[in-house]
């Protein structure tokens, strides 16, 4: 019964499509169609006789790219240059739509493009495609959109908010004539034309509407202008083209606040105050404004539609009827018919290239290729048209032979059906006679649940032996760790210093107590001699007590030197004892890399990195969106950074006040000075000590000398961009060495901190001047890597790898840290 339906169902469509097999001719088929359905066949038959279908068909390459314009989620537009005009070229890659879960947007897109005047929505003057890519070339709009008009202006006035809101509200509304929603309307997709009116498009998120309304299980469009009819997934009701309304409201309060009314830190609260109507209203507007903006920023039985805007006493000044006749409050400058200035995005971004080993088939209904169907249909009584209406007749008997075929396989498959139902009748009593069967069969199933447990209890016991060894790796590493926390404990540079001074000051006493002796000899003659000799040996036994502690000290100096290389060992030792071996897949190409650990030595692609120059990160959010779910969770992004970053001690000196260097380098000196009068009267077997310690602190004089001078010079550079910064931004905000500045950036600029786009108008970013960090105002405190190592990374090289499995990418994170 199922395959009749389905036969009965392929007839009725085909009767509805008008096409009557018998009697096809070439005038009843779009031409645009017989592009595709011809391309597909070739492919799929592996027909190489009709090469002049390639021959006229418009390709990619006919148009020469002149400049890179933007590039969004699900494509990349760029001004290109044919024949001496020039246009915007859309291209979104056909594996990117396959991966994608609303494949049919495109081809909404494209319905919704041909329809565009070019008055008041974006025209596409063709739809082209090849096995990698969709093409879509449209008119060049040259003046930039709202958001980079708005960008930088302190104010709107009112006239100026009238005269785009009513001209974007008309253009939304033709939109609505077609039959269709927007759906992400913003300033980004509002653009200024030539002679400053305005006109609508990117339709990648617009839908048909079904009895005015559409029903959909997923949000779709920017967070930020989303409606709260969209986000209402529960409602079987759907929503209607007021959605689009919701949008221009919120377009309305970016215009005059300079930001938009649900601004969050995350989407999850964007989307509840939405929901909630959670926003702050404007002050010190005027009422008719403040009351248009506040009844389309509404539930939808508030909201305003079309006539109710039209209506609107905001609007009582607008002649709805002879828009185009206004005059605009902006003209755009145009340098030349490629000039891409007022679009404040940046230029400089990648291209995303996809290689397949086999090209996706065409899909069938999106070319528009106005060029090709006069090319492959001049004259009617043409060679080349007889020869592709005879290849036609063809197709269209091999489509009659099919059609006979099912029509076969349908009356056997109804004698199968026949057939089936007497065999459920022997079943039936089979059933009867199994179900004896069944009691006994229970009993072997007991038996088989019995050793299934017994398999489930082997599998625990194992499984707790491979988590006790991945536990031994977490032991080695905590060793170490505590390692390097007793070295660090260890107070070295204190207790050679607090030697020195101490030696220093046994000295001073020695010269008194010498002092004394000769004071003592010189007066010997006035005291009692047997009493003198007694002073003299009791200064004396002084004397050998003072030097026998300096040897104590020497030989505790040397004892803690000793300490910490036999530290420094046992640190090397365990440090050997972690060596590991990874075998990933390179998550662009699929290539396979094998990542060695050893002796703290990385081995990537039979190169050697140093651990302090791989830097181990995972993705950020929407970071290789186009990754599988699955992928992105085993995924690791590893910096082989350029260069070693600066170790501690020197990034502490950098920014270290010239006056804690140079009172160091006066205790040096003190300690130099002391340690030459000591090696005067310290025994030879003990000189050779102080005397390394000598060479010791001259080394450490000279270096801070030479500090001292470093840092005066750095100094003064510092002032001087402290200035420049200065004249930029009141606020200088310093975090994880980065020096932020409050700087305005255009749109599509994504936070390099969270990976979501910037959004605003005013300050809407900070930036560091020195290693060109940008991220949201909100996001400098949570920045994880320092000024230098961003440096280092830019210099260097990135790889993104896939693990196969997340232990093993827990693992690879670990040791990247």
């Amino acid at each position: 019964m199922q395959v009749e339906n389905n036969l009965e169902k392929k007839e009725m469509d085909i009767e509805k499509k008008g096409y009557n097999l018998n009697s096809l001719s070439l005038e009843d088929i779009d031409p645009n169609l017989l592009i595709d359905i011809t391309e597909t066949m070739v492919k799929d038959f592996n027909l190489n006789s009709l090469p002049q279908i390639y021959q006229n068909k418009t390709k990619p390459s006919e148009f020469k790219r002149i400049a890179n314009l933007a590039k969004g989620g699900f494509g990349e537009v760029y001004i290109v240059e044919k024949n001496g005009e020039y246009f915007a070229m859309k291209m979104m890659a056909k594996e990117q739509i396959q991966r994608n879960l609303y494949k049919t947007f495109f081809m909404n897109e494209r319905n919704l493009l041909l329809k565009g005047d070019n008055v008041w929505s974006v025209r596409a003057l063709q739809c082209i495609q090849d096995d990698i890519y969709i093409y879509f070339i449209m008119d060049f709009i040259p003046g930039g959109d709202l958001m980079n008009l708005f960008i930088g202006k302190n104010s709107t006035s009112e006239e100026e908010v009238r005269f785009y809101a009513a001209e974007a509200a008309y253009a939304i509304h033709k939109i609505h004539e077609y039959g269709y929603i927007h759906r992400d309307i913003k300033p980004d997709n509002i653009f200024i034309k030539e002679d400053g009116h305005l006109i609508l498009g990117d339709f990648g998120s617009s839908a048909l509407m079904v009895d005015g309304k559409i029903k959909s299980r997923h949000p779709i469009g920017t967070p930020d202008y989303v409606c709260k009819d969209v986000l209402d997934i529960d409602s079987n009701d759907g929503y209607d083209e007021t959605v689009d309304f919701w949008g221009l409201g919120v377009v309305l309060y970016e215009l005059i606040m300079g930001d938009v009314p649900f601004s969050s830190l995350s989407l999850k609260e964007t989307y509840n105050k939405i929901t909630t109507l959670d926003y702050k209203k404007i002050q010190d507007i005027p009422d008719d404004l403040s009351d248009l903006i506040n009844h389309l920023i509404t539930d939808r039985a508030n909201r305003l539609d079309w006539k109710g805007i039209k209506t609107h006493p905001f609007f009582k000044s607008i002649d709805w009827d002879n828009l185009l006749a206004m005059k605009p409050p902006f003209i755009p400058k145009i340098k030349s018919a490629n000039d891409n200035s007022n679009f404040n995005s940046s230029s400089d971004f990648k291209s995303e290239i996809f290689k397949t080993k086999c090209g996706y088939k065409d899909y069938i209904g999106f070319t528009y290729d106005p060029d090709a169907v006069k090319r492959l249909n001049p004259v009617k009584s043409g060679d080349n048209l007889n020869e592709m209406l005879s290849l036609k007749m063809l197709e269209i008997e091999d489509l009659n032979f099919t059609i006979s075929e099912l029509q076969n396989e349908k009356s056997s498959k109804v004698d199968e059906v026949k057939q089936i139902s007497k065999n459920l009748l022997n079943i039936s009593t089979e059933l009867i006679t199994k179900r004896d069967e069944l009691h006994s069969l229970n009993g072997i199933m007991l038996n088989k649940t019995k050793e299934i447990k017994q398999l489930d209890a082997d599998i625990s016991r194992k499984t707790s032996l491979l988590k006790s060894e991945n536990k031994s790796d977490l032991v080695l590493i905590d060793s170490i760790r505590k390692l390097n926390n007793t070295i660090n404990t260890l107070d070295y540079a204190n207790t050679i210093n607090d030697i020195k001074t101490k030696a220093y000051s046994l000295y001073k006493e020695n010269e008194r107590l010498k002092n004394q002796i000769d004071i003592l000899n010189i007066n010997v003659s006035q005291t009692n001699e047997d009493e003198l000799k007694n002073q003299i040996r009791i200064y004396k036994a002084d004397l050998k007590t003072y030097e026998q502690r300096i040897e104590d000290e020497i030989d505790m100096r040397r004892k803690l030197e000793i300490d910490i290389k036999l530290l420094k060992e046992s640190l090397n030792k365990e440090n050997n004892k972690i060596n590991r071996t990874w075998h990933v897949i390179d998550g662009k190409n699929g290539k396979a890399i094998k990542i060695v650990l050893e002796n703290s030595i990385f081995t990537i692609e039979e190169k050697e990195y140093l651990n302090g120059r791989v830097f181990i990160r995972e993705l950020k959010n929407n970071e290789y969106h186009y990754f599988s779910e699955r992928k992105r969770n085993l995924a690791l992004v590893i910096h082989l950074l350029e260069e070693t970053i600066i170790n501690s001690d020197s990034s502490t000196f950098s920014r270290r006040s010239i006056k804690s260097i140079e009172e160091e380098y006066k205790k040096e000196k003190e300690v130099f000075f002391g340690l030459e009068q000591l090696a005067v009267i310290v025994p030879n077997e003990s000189a050779g000590e102080i005397f390394t310690q000598i060479k010791n602190s001259k080394k450490k004089i000279n270096y801070l000398k030479s500090e001292i001078s470093r840092v005066m010079k750095q100094s003064m550079n510092e002032n001087q961009l402290i200035n420049e910064i200065s004249e930029e931004s009141d606020n200088l905000h310093e975090y994880n060495n980065h020096r932020f500045i409050q700087k305005i950036v255009g749109k599509g600029t994504l936070c390099e901190c969270c990976n979501d786009i910037i959004t605003g108008v005013f300050c809407n970013a900070y930036y560091c001047k020195e290693c060109h960090y940008t991220v949201h105002d909100y996001c400098y405190l949570l920045v994880d890597y320092s000024c230098e190592t961003k440096k280092a990374i830019d210099k260097g090289k990135t790889i993104v790898i896939v693990c196969k499995s997340l232990e093993e990418k827990e693992s690879l994170f670990k040791a990247g840290k």
